[in-house]
């Protein structure tokens, strides 16, 4: 029945989903172990802390296969993975193909079919160099706002999805800085016309993709907000 059977949220901006401890993107290594004692080859620019620290490895020599683990870095090039290791000690080998870092289910209905609307802010950082490491953002298959920072080191992305006077057309637009402690260049991405069927669940995926196996990015913050009627 979606959140518009609730008469008390009509108007309301609801905090829908939050990513507050790090996901991080980890690039090429080693493995020092069979028990998921991992070593970088490049740094991040800091290690990531507290507990919940999620790290995504890729299927080249992991024990339980590709996907998201609980992991505690002892710095900024050495990790502990909970739940697999490497299959041997060895190289472990990142890809540069899109990984989802975070996954959530919009449920049908959700949206309010004349102005209902999605918006997200998601903070990222990864290490300084030449490649590119790409943040986007997917509903429904869709990539809705994306960007590709190299040096900046930091990056904070905002954007939206709202319907446009019926279920099945929308329009989405984002933004991106990098911040490198709040200094660098701002992207803006054109408004883009969608035609997704908000009666229907909507897959939303934060997804990451590095260029060069041995760099590394990580999610350190997101909020995903629904606007239930009115923007």
């Amino acid at each position: 029945m979606g959140f518009l059977s609730n008469p008390g949220l009509v108007g309301v901006k609801y905090r829908w989903k939050t990513v507050t401890t790090p996901i991080v993107l980890v690039g090429s290594g080693t493995w020092n172990d069979d028990n998921g004692s991992l070593t970088l080859t490049t740094a991040l620019p800091a290690a990531p802390t507290g507990t919940g620290v999620l790290v995504f490895l890729a299927n080249s020599g992991v024990a339980n296969g590709a996907g998201l683990y609980s992991a505690v870095f002892q710095n900024t090039t050495n990790l502990q993975v909970s739940g697999t290791g490497g299959t041997t000690p060895g190289a472990y080998t990142a890809v540069t193909t899109p990984c989802v870092l975070a996954q959530y289910t919009l449920p049908a209905n959700s949206l309010n079919p004349v102005n209902g609307k999605l918006e997200f802010f998601i903070s990222g950082n990864h290490n300084n160099s030449a490649g590119t490491k790409t943040y986007d953002v997917t509903v429904g298959g869709t990539v809705i706002t994306s960007a590709a920072p190299t040096t900046s080191q930091g990056i904070r992305i905002a954007g939206y999805f709202r319907n446009e006077g019926q279920a099945n057309k929308q329009w989405t637009q984002g933004t991106s800085i990098n911040t490198q402690w709040f200094s660098g260049g701002t992207t803006v991405v054109t408004p883009t016309e969608l035609s997704k069927d908000t009666t229907q669940d909507l897959v939303i995926q934060i997804r990451g993709t590095l260029a060069n196996a041995t760099d590394n990015m990580m999610i350190s913050e997101a909020d995903l907000y629904l606007y239930i009627n009115g923007n």
